[in-house]
Order: structure tokens, then C-alpha cells, then sequence
């Protein structure tokens, strides 16, 4: 049974049903111990049922569930292939009969050869998939031979991101919540079913949107602290009700830094919103790696791209600035998370630009940066340079120094025009982690069904290695990620067919996404002043 079991790697599914006491056998089981039930859909195998069967009934269990345990749960549970990861599926005639299991007492002869002559496997691993429910899997990702490292020397932490919708907007925008059931609404009840569901993760990092300050003080805080988070949280400004949070497992994790981020400048249209971001430098407990965990909730406005793409730069230069402070003050690379719900789709240019790391901008339209325009618009270009000086950042998303020598860079920048209509981010190589974008998946019921809800990654970018002192050593510690597992993302009719949500299941106009990574740690030679600048004309 061994080679059958999931790693220590595994994760729990998100929803998981109460066990129930019926063998996919029919014969009824009573004590918790003789039973082996699915953790998702809750079909229930007698443990005689593997013991004593003949070959066919052992194959076909082997094949139905593989027996694949979850050392997250804190008891034993086990995961059947067709609910977590949907790679086999079973015909009735592939079933038999079950030679051998304890009579029940007091049972009849009769009775007990009913029960045999209905003990075939009946399909336990297809139940009835409920209508207000929206099924996910944990997808592994294969392992790049390239990039393959020992077990021994890697280490594995866990993310999720999730907008849990505020209630003070879903009572301002009650209008888009008509079809939901309004039993299903209220924040008590959405709470308790937020509550079980971000448990159920088990993940060492927690990025929260649309977190009403009211309800952080009253519930959400003490709860993730009573299960062992600490939390840091940053508020919208202007007075508005709601912010993001950054929740990080203290057994786990140490905060060595928290950096909050507004996006919010006087003096431009393109800067006057209230959205915000939350920054923390983390570093694991078992060893010296760090990582910087971001969040962010960018503006929604399907027809201002144009602010969206200015907040996110303006998110991106404050990560690059906390990076190479860290990197300089510690020597030390940390890779990159950066969590939110971005309001823009995956095949969007602002999508493009977070990936590739550089954007072109001179002919695109603001109402179609973010791809969630219906076309009923009239087309406005981008202004060329985007960047307001307000910001102080230039076109490379890095915060301009307030001196000669930032003077100077705003001169050179004017006469280098032919790059003006280009901008570009320092963060590194940044991929997501659900990167296989199908355009009909969904983590929202928007635009009837769209995703915008991302985890992206980076591992440690060299250009943001401090120049080199006299005090300090010739070597650099780089962080490098690698993404072992995610959640699955449905599609938008999948999240069509459940109706309106938040439900009686899902607390949420959003859905979570979730993922895994192995991180792992190297000392690099730390570039010279001359060679950094070879690196740079490189990348231009």
C-alpha cells in the first residue's frame, strides 16, 4: 500500500463532507475505525472490504482511491481519485461481489444474502454532485529535471488568496446579489462557512481582499490568532470601509518587515483612488530563507485600465524598493508572492505585463487594459508617459531619487522618446500559478464568470543585488521557489451551474486559489559595479 500514499507534499481538499456509514458494499459499518471514507464526497469503504475481498475487489479499490492520505486533517481520511484528482472512472461491470464480510448482529441468513447479492461496487466514487456546489482539485505539477532538488534540502510552505467579499459592498452593490439566497447573505453565516473554509487550507500564508475593519476586530482577527496567525492588515483610505490582510503562521514564519502601500496621490486623475496594497518580508523559522508576501485589491471600474496599470506599478516599484532594502541591509534575496484580485483577466495586457515584465502601451486602450470591457465604450489611448510625476517612478517601476542624480535620470529618460511609450518592472521573472489559462475559467461570478483572482511567484531577481561594499562579502543568498501543487480553477460553467453565489456553500462572490511551493536557498557571487551595468543595457 505504500507506493499508493500521497507525500507529506499533500494538501486537504478545501470542502470536505461528514462521513457516512454505508460500505460502497452496502453493508452497514458502525465503528469509525472499520471504515475508510473518501474525504470529499464521502463514500465509505469497510476496511474488510480491502482485507478479505479476492483480487478484484482489492484492484478495483486500489484504483478507485489509491489510497492517498492527508497528514493535514490531524486524523486519517483518504482521498478517492475521481473527487480529488478526476483520472479514473469505473463501470458497474468492472465490479464483484464480496466474498467475505462480518455478519451484522442479530442479522438474518436471509438478510446477509440479500446484502451479499448487492455488495457490488456501485459507482462510490460518482456521487450525486450537489447543485450549490462548486467541485476543485489539487493538480501536482510535474518536477523540471533541470530544477529538481533533493527533498533533504528543500522546504515547503503554503499559500491561499481570497476575496471574501465586505459586507457594507455587498449591501451598497445589494442589486448584483438579487438571485442569491438571501439566507445566505448576512455576515454570520458567511463568516462561519469563511471560517471552516480557510481552516480546511491549513495554509502558512493567508492573503484576504474586501476585509471590513469591523469585522477584523470582531471575528476575523481572534480567530486566525487562535489558530496559531498572526495577522497585519492595511485599510482603504478615504474613509472607506474595507482593506487587505496578510495572515502568516506563526510556528512556521517569522514577520521581519510589514510595508503598507497607497495608491492614493492628490493631484492626478490617475492616482485619486483609494485602493491599497500590504507588503511583508517573512522569513521561515526551520531556516534563513525569506520571502516577500504581497497583496493587493486593485480598482474594479471595467473602463479605468489606465488606473489599474498605474496602481500596479506604483505596487511593483514599492515591492522592487522593499527587495533591494532587505537585499542590502541582509544580504539576502527573497523570492516573491504577490497575491490580490487584480480585476483583469488572464489574457489582458495587464495580465501580459505582470508575466512578461514589460508592456508596450502607445495603442492600447484604457477600457481594454484590464479585458473585462463589453466594447460599449468610446476608445481613449493612453496618455504617453503614463506614469504621473507624482509618483516619482519611472518607466522601469523604480522609485526615482528625490536628488541630482534622480534629475538627471528624468533628463535622460526625455531624450531616450522612442521608449517613452514602454514600461517595464524589476520583480523578476514572474509566472502564475494557475499559468495554463483556459479562457472559460472563472474565480468570480462577474461578466458571467471570469478570473481575476491570481498568486503569482518569483524566485530571487539578480538585478536587485545591492552594489557591492567594502563590508560586506563577495556572495548573495538567493531564494528560489518552486511550485509543487495549485487548485484547480473551474470553469465558468461550473460556476454558472451552482446559480448566484455567495450560497449556502460558498460565502463568496469569489473563489479561493491556493498553492504549494518547494523553496530552496544558494549563495551567488555577488556581481560587480561593472558587470550590473552590463546586465542592465542587456535587459533594455
Amino acid at each position: 500500500m505504500s507506493k499508493h500514499k500521497l507525500d507529506d507534499a499533500a494538501l486537504t481538499f478545501p470542502y470536505i463532507h461528514p462521513p457516512q456509514r454505508t460500505c460502497v458494499c452496502s453493508y452497514q459499518v458502525l465503528p469509525d475505525h472499520e471504515q475508510i471514507c473518501c474525504a470529499i464526497c464521502s463514500s465509505t469503504f469497510h476496511m474488510r472490504c480491502i482485507a478479505n475481498s479476492d483480487g478484484m475487489i482489492r484492484q478495483m479499490i486500489y484504483d478507485a482511491m489509491q489510497l492517498r492520505r492527508s497528514p493535514m486533517l490531524g486524523s486519517l481520511r483518504w482521498f478517492c481519485d475521481q473527487c480529488s484528482y478526476s483520472i479514473s472512472e469505473f463501470k458497474s461491470n468492472s465490479a464483484t461481489s464480496v466474498s467475505s464480510v462480518s455478519d451484522e448482529e442479530g442479522a438474518s441468513s436471509s438478510t446477509r444474502a440479500s446484502k451479499r447479492h448487492t455488495s457490488s461496487h456501485r459507482g462510490a466514487c460518482k456521487p450525486p454532485v450537489p447543485a450549490n456546489r462548486i467541485w476543485r482539485r489539487w493538480n501536482r505539477i510535474p518536477d523540471n529535471p533541470s530544477t529538481r532538488t533533493s527533498p533533504a534540502s528543500s522546504h515547503h510552505f503554503s499559500v491561499i488568496s481570497y476575496n471574501i467579499l465586505a459586507k457594507t459592498l455587498l449591501k451598497k452593490n445589494s442589486w448584483l446579489y438579487d438571485r442569491c439566497d438571501q439566507s445566505a447573505l448576512n455576515w454570520p453565516f458567511r463568516w462561519s462557512n469563511l471560517s471552516q473554509e480557510i481552516k480546511s487550507f491549513n495554509s502558512d500564508i493567508i492573503c484576504l481582499q474586501e476585509v471590513e475593519g469591523t469585522d477584523l476586530e470582531k471575528d476575523i482577527r481572534p480567530y486566525l490568532e487562535s489558530i496559531g496567525y498572526v495577522t497585519h492588515y492595511k485599510k482603504r483610505t478615504g474613509n472607506l470601509p474595507d482593506g487587505v490582510l496578510i495572515a502568516v503562521k506563526t510556528n512556521n514564519f517569522e514577520v521581519l518587515d510589514v510595508v503598507p502601500v497607497n495608491y492614493f496621490r492628490a493631484g492626478d486623475p490617475l492616482t485619486d483612488r483609494e485602493n491599497v496594497g500590504l507588503i511583508c518580508v517573512v522569513q521561515m523559522k526551520s531556516t534563513d530563507i525569506t520571502i516577500c508576501v504581497c497583496n493587493t485589491h486593485l480598482l474594479y471600474n471595467p473602463k479605468r485600465g489606465d488606473v489599474k496599470l498605474v496602481q500596479l506599478c506604483t505596487f511593483l516599484a514599492e515591492i522592487d524598493r522593499v527587495v533591494k532594502q532587505h537585499a542590502s541591509k541582509h544580504m539576502k534575496l527573497p523570492a516573491v508572492v504577490i497575491c490580490g484580485d487584480f480585476n483583469s483577466t488572464p489574457f489582458s495586457p495587464i495580465y501580459e505585463f505582470v508575466t512578461a515584465a514589460k508592456l508596450v502601451y502607445n495603442d492600447l486602450c484604457m477600457q481594454e487594459l484590464s479585458g473585462q470591457g463589453n466594447g460599449n465604450y468610446h476608445p481613449k489611448l493612453l496618455p504617453v508617459p503614463l506614469l504621473p510625476d507624482v509618483l516619482d517612478i519611472d518607466k522601469d517601476c523604480r522609485f526615482q531619487e528625490k536628488d541630482k542624480s534622480g534629475r538627471q535620470q528624468q533628463q535622460q529618460t526625455r531624450g531616450q522618446a522612442e521608449q517613452l511609450d514602454t514600461i517595464r518592472h524589476q520583480v523578476g521573472e514572474v509566472k502564475s500559478c494557475n499559468d495554463q489559462h483556459r479562457g472559460y475559467e472563472a474565480t468570480t461570478t462577474q461578466d458571467e464568470g471570469i478570473t481575476v483572482d491570481y498568486i503569482f511567484y518569483s524566485s530571487a531577481n539578480q538585478a536587485s543585488v545591492p552594489p557591492p561594499s567594502s563590508t560586506s562579502d563577495d556572495d548573495v543568498s538567493f531564494t528560489e521557489l518552486t511550485l509543487k501543487m495549485r487548485l484547480s480553477i473551474p470553469t465558468s460553467e461550473e460556476v454558472a451551474r451552482v446559480g448566484s453565489i455567495p450560497n449556502q456553500i460558498h460565502p463568496s462572490d469569489h473563489l479561493p486559489v491556493a498553492a504549494r511551493f518547494t523553496v530552496n536557498s544558494h549563495r551567488q557571487r555577488q556581481p560587480q559595479p561593472k558587470e550590473q551595468k552590463q546586465q542592465r543595457r542587456a535587459r533594455r
